[in-house]
């Protein structure tokens, strides 16, 4: 008896070790430095070399199994077919090839706007295909898939020419997949048949992504849902999908055949089938997108998706209804600042609704020609002739932003795409729009941080839109205050001796937010033109002067 349990015993243990999860840190094969700190026992910890001639990254990742998790250095890779996720597998890339833990991975202001964004990575990691019309997507996160993340990884210019085919696709039962601090920007989908956004989730989450300049271009007769990202719940869902903490900027969704009202949600398409699988959109910037027919910034269809403290902005619609499209019976809007969107000839469309939409609860800004249904709210700042438009967003009406775009629609030439890449939405100190969100659904939602990751209620009441307005600085501030170790230097401010994730806040003498950063490193630098600013780590205040 004792034999036999002994037996039982070593078959598990061997069991166990074969299926044991193991890493892998792939790398360009010309870059040897890169994993030089990782000691692979070739067991469970695996150094693989991609041959930047004839390797596929894909073909590479697919013959891993699932759990295992995999680090990749800097470069460019190419696919020959789609990566499709297993379970508990996780994806991360971005890295210099020098990191032993995740969060040593450098970030800086890649855009110029001023801000350090979540998916901002100095060494990036970029996955393009071998050929440029393949007919597979990017990322599939498969129906089977319990759980699987990518994180760090930049997609770029992916062009499928396939029909029903996305860039990054969630399926419908892949519950607590996650693709976080990632890119997806200048690919196209185009085909025949129902097209569905760059990115397509029916479960799991999208979250702290930009999602740029990519396209859906219908070619027949079927509806293009979405030039970003489409966020659908259906019947086989087993969660509804969220999209938190994203900019989704410069994005279309067109049809070349002409067919009317079939290009909806040129940024995003949010659809519900139910109460209980209500997908929801969280703390985004949605701005410069177009679509051909309605929702150049976002279409909501049916009833139960939720828009929660969004910033919807100079975006595009052909047709009709340039900013925020809610179709019959469609979702709820709450703490949004929708502003400078128009359709058509230059006429002024931030938000359409349909009658029969009465259970809103919406804290919107902006102008609508549309219909106002059942935007019931005592709280809707302005409704109508008496808001302010002008185009750039200063008027003592307008939501008063750091940098906002001019132009709206995608951008047309170098002008107005270095326009959106170094827009920033963040509100200025005089903006109507602080203080004036509805707690109860940021509490209902549990809402504690904004896009940056920023606390969400600095004050007693939330701000409106993605960002909040961290708490503010006044001249009084002297230069006898705990100091930081900072300084300034060919036209930077120099920041040392941070803690990762620590925010910095830039802030000029009459105590006007310029720019929020997270510390990536112990070191940060900020570049800034000639004048004096305040520089803010904790409860700590030092003067710069930058000549």
């Amino acid at each position: 008896m004792k034999k036999t349990i002994l037996l039982s015993l070593f078959f598990l243990l061997s069991v166990c070790a074969q299926v044991q999860a193991k890493s892998y840190y792939i790398r360009i094969s010309t870059n040897t430095s890169d994993w030089s700190n990782i000691t692979a026992d070739n067991v469970n910890s695996f150094i693989v070399d991609y041959d930047a001639a004839t390797g596929s990254l894909s073909t590479i990742i697919n013959a891993y199994l699932a759990s295992d998790s995999v680090w990749i250095a800097k470069g460019t890779y190419k696919i020959s077919g789609t990566i499709a996720l297993k379970s508990g597998m996780i994806i991360r890339g971005s890295f210099a090839g020098t990191e032993s833990v995740i969060s040593a991975r450098l970030k800086s202001d890649l855009d110029a706007n001023g801000l350090i964004e979540p998916w901002e990575f100095t060494n990036t990691t970029e996955i393009t295909s071998e050929n440029s019309t393949p007919t597979f997507g990017a990322m599939n996160f498969p129906a089977a898939v319990t759980y699987a993340l990518v994180d760090g990884i930049t997609i770029k210019g992916v062009n499928i020419t396939s029909t029903n085919s996305q860039i990054v696709k969630i399926f419908d039962t892949a519950t607590g997949s996650i693709f976080k601090n990632s890119v997806v920007k200048d690919c196209n989908i185009s085909g025949t048949i129902a097209l569905n956004g760059a990115v397509y989730a029916n479960n799991g989450t999208i979250q702290n992504c930009l999602i740029q300049s990519n396209s859906s271009t219908g070619t027949g007769t079927t509806a293009t849902f979405g030039g970003g990202i489409n966020a659908t719940s259906v019947a086989t869902s087993t969660a509804a999908p969220k999209v938190i903490g994203c900019v989704i900027r410069g994005n279309k969704t067109t049809n070349t055949a002409g067919t009317t009202n079939k290009s909806k949600g040129g940024g995003i398409f949010v659809q519900s089938i139910s109460a209980a699988l209500s997908c929801k959109v969280i703390n985004c910037v949605i701005y410069n997108n177009e679509a051909m027919t309605q929702g150049g910034g976002l279409y909501v269809n049916e009833a139960y998706g939720e828009v929660v403290n969004c910033t919807v902005a100079k975006n595009y619609s052909v047709s009709t209804n340039g900013g925020i499209y809610l179709n019959t019976g469609g979702g709820l809007l709450n703490n949004i600042i929708s502003w400078g969107n128009i359709s058509g000839t230059n006429v002024a469309n931030d938000i359409h609704t349909q009658t029969s939409n009465s259970n809103q609860n919406n804290l919107a800004y902006g102008v609508s020609s549309g219909t106002w249904g059942g935007l019931t709210s005592t709280k809707l700042l302005t409704s109508g002739a008496t808001a302010d438009n002008s185009t750039d967003g200063t008027g003592t009406l307008a939501p008063k932003f750091l940098n906002p775009t001019i132009a709206a629609g995608v951008p047309t030439d170098g002008t107005t795409t270095t326009a959106m890449t170094t827009a920033n939405f963040q509100l200025t100190s005089s903006s109507p729009c602080i203080n004036y969100a509805d707690n109860a659904k940021l509490t209902a939602l549990n809402i504690t941080i904004d896009l940056l990751g920023n606390p969400r209620v600095v004050q007693t009441t939330a701000d409106l839109g993605a960002y909040e307005l961290p708490e503010s600085l006044t001249t009084s501030i002297s230069e006898s205050m705990f100091s930081i170790n900072c300084f300034a230097k060919n036209n930077e401010i120099i920041i040392n001796g941070l803690t990762l994730g620590e925010n910095v806040m830039i802030y000029g003498v009459a105590g006007n937010l310029i720019s929020s950063h997270k510390a990536a490193s112990p070191t940060l630098s900020i570049a800034s033109t000639r004048g004096v600013y305040l520089v803010r780590v904790a409860n700590k205040v030092s003067k710069v002067i930058v000549q």
